[in-house]
């Protein structure tokens, strides 16, 4: 990163994070004089934005996460509006920028005309005006001859045809013009991912999907610049190429030697260990999760029956039922984990599994693009239920630590009657039942 670059986002930082105290110092206020926390409703009014235009609702995840968030919002809202007025005095005074930059792009071909005529002279007392002529004309020839790069690929019906196009292109202009044409007939992925290393591909196709569910890939260009394609394929080839260097380095000739013969008999029983008695199989990596299901302790309530018969009771009670609100409370997060790894997995496949439908679609195998299709259909649906799920478990942890943080109140004030406790039972036999007895004592 550059200095300014850096000196920029350090600036940055700073102003969101002085926005971010400061909105907790008047939170802190607002919530002291019992009114809601500004933070909390400038989140609230940025969800029904956010719903109105049917974007999903963000969970609120804690009073700091909500104030950084609600600064970095307000950030780039004043970036937005400040662009938005450059645009607009930009197109307001629209012919006066036009008129200005001709004006000056006329005395700049004034110049170069005036350059051009003492360069012509001086070229023709030295006989150098014929040559620059000739070379001018070789050079114009030569561009004319060279072959359309995208002659013909209109032609061509099928995805097969185009991407056997891409592999016999003589030039970049021809391949970059084969990549084109499969972005027009609406196959970004493959376009993205034609011609790139097989260990890059995966990657390109998940940044393709993103680029086209934000809208990114309405052009070519745009699609290579949101999945970095041309950086990812020089870095790869400069790793090999540096990769080869090495192994040049390090490579030694080593002696010829003859090869040792068998001295086993057939018949003697030895036989040579296999991979797998050497390699343990895949099914062993089973053990690590069989075992982890094992652990898995079953929860369980308290034993207390809730009836209150005494203050050690009353603790008692509380402290069980803290300690059941964060048994349970783990096993929330694990399931929400579980659930969210889960939404992952299943939109990586599905991504591939639209790769493979817009492969079938191209080759004009409807039956199985149509399958295909349903299959993505349903993985969409699995990814949205999981991910569903993992919000739902992050919404009962919430409740649970509002519960935890409530029998920590309930635990202090009845601790806090202990005391109580020991003058009545210093009292035993002259106590009074009703405690209205010792009002304004």
């Amino acid at each position: 990163m550059d200095p300014a670059s850096a000196l920029f986002f350090a600036l940055l930082l700073t102003v969101v994070g002085a926005k971010t105290i400061g909105a907790a110092v008047t939170d802190t206020v607002a919530v002291a004089k019992g009114k809601e926390p500004p933070s909390k409703q400038r989140f609230e009014e940025r969800q029904r934005r956010r719903e109105a235009k049917g974007q999903q609702r963000q969970a609120d995840s804690g009073p700091w996460r909500r104030r950084w968030r609600n600064a970095m919002a307000e950030q780039r809202e004043k970036v937005d509006a400040r662009h938005e007025g450059a645009m607009r005095w930009l197109r307001d005074n629209r012919d006066q920028l036009v008129a200005k930059e001709y004006r000056k792009r006329e005395r700049r071909a004034r110049r170069w005309e005036q350059v051009g005529a003492a360069a012509g002279g001086f070229a023709a007392a030295r006989g150098l005006r014929g040559r620059l002529t000739a070379a001018v004309q070789a050079a114009r020839a030569d561009h004319a001859a060279r072959p359309d790069p995208y002659a013909g690929l209109d032609q061509l019906d099928s995805v097969d045809e185009l991407c056997q196009a891409y592999d016999t292109a003589q030039d970049d202009l021809r391949r970059e013009a084969v990549r084109e044409e499969l972005h027009r007939r609406g196959y970004g992925v493959l376009a993205a991912t034609i011609g790139a290393p097989p260990t890059l591909r995966d990657r390109i196709t998940k940044a393709a999907l993103a680029a086209q569910q934000a809208g990114q890939d309405t052009t070519l260009a745009g699609l290579d610049a949101f999945t970095g394609r041309r950086g990812l394929i020089e870095q790869h080839e400069l790793a090999a190429q540096q990769q080869a260097k090495a192994d040049a380095e390090q490579a030694t000739v080593l002696p010829f030697r003859p090869r040792e013969e068998d001295t086993t008999a057939a018949g003697d029983g030895e036989q040579t260990p296999t991979d797998t008695e050497n390699h343990p199989t895949n099914c062993d990596d089973t053990t690590d999760t069989g075992t982890a299901i094992q652990e898995v302790q079953t929860m369980s309530a308290p034993a207390h029956s809730g009836e209150i018969t005494s203050l050690t009771d009353a603790i008692t009670f509380a402290v069980e039922s803290r300690g059941y609100c964060q048994q349970i409370g783990g096993t929330f997060e694990a399931a929400q984990a579980q659930a969210q790894a889960t939404a992952s997995e299943i939109t990586e496949q599905g991504s591939r599994i639209e790769l493979a439908q817009s492969t079938f679609a191209g080759q004009g195998m409807d039956v199985s693009a149509a399958q295909m299709g349903k299959v993505h259909e349903a993985l969409s649906m699995l990814a949205a239920k999981a991910q569903e799920a993992a919000e739902v478990n992050a919404q009962f942890q919430e409740a649970l630590a509002m519960a935890s943080s409530a029998l920590d109140e309930a635990k202090t004030a009845l601790e806090a009657q202990q005391g109580l406790a020991e003058q009545a039972q210093a009292h035993n036999g002259n106590l009074a039942k009703d405690t209205a007895f010792y009002a304004n004592a």
